[in-house]
């Protein structure tokens, strides 16, 4: 396809490039995801978008995916544009893809989980953003969330009605544990 930069046979970049692809993937599809989830939590988009997905206060395996179909769009949209964007090796691009949807089971289980990988956060972060809402919007890393202010705080307000920027309002009731 004249618009995909996928190879397919390693010998064509080498072992390092086609572990660095894994790399890149990881990380573009993570930054992608933790953008356009923050976008999904904006005041006039979330009520007819994304709050489809959060009636699942407590989440389930299932609710990784129940979506609506315009938010499902936007996050498959960044593993198709890395695919535009980057030379990368199709398994690289398979097997992050894999993971990230592995992940976002685990995430939405209910189980009280560590994490998979040393980098990725508990369950209980993901859960954390489905009781109070409009924080902690990362997928498989916290890194965003920690650089752009997003990680929830004991010192904000939280709730479904309250958006970025209300948080530290005196004036509303803080919902915390």
């Amino acid at each position: 396809h004249p618009f995909l930069k996928v190879y397919y046979d390693v010998s064509t970049r080498g072992w390092l490039h086609f572990w660095f692809d894994f790399v890149l993937v990881y990380f573009w599809v993570d930054i992608w995801a933790y953008t356009a989830h923050r976008f999904l939590h904006m005041k006039w988009i979330y009520k007819y978008i994304h709050k489809w997905h959060h009636r699942y206060k407590s989440p389930t395996a299932f609710s990784a995916f129940a979506m609506n179909p315009i938010e499902f769009i936007t996050f498959q949209t960044g593993g198709i544009l890395c695919c535009c964007c980057f030379s990368i090796h199709i398994m690289a691009f398979f097997g992050v893809v894999v993971y990230i949807a592995y992940h976002g089971q685990v995430d939405h289980s209910g189980i009280d989980f560590e994490g998979e990988m040393p980098w990725t956060p508990s369950v209980a972060f993901h859960d954390n953003h489905h009781e109070f809402f409009h924080l902690n919007y990362g997928q498989n890393l916290i890194l965003w969330d920690w650089l752009f202010g997003t990680l929830r705080t004991k010192k904000r307000s939280y709730g479904e009605d309250i958006f970025e920027g209300e948080q530290d309002r005196k004036s509303i009731k803080i919902k915390s544990r």
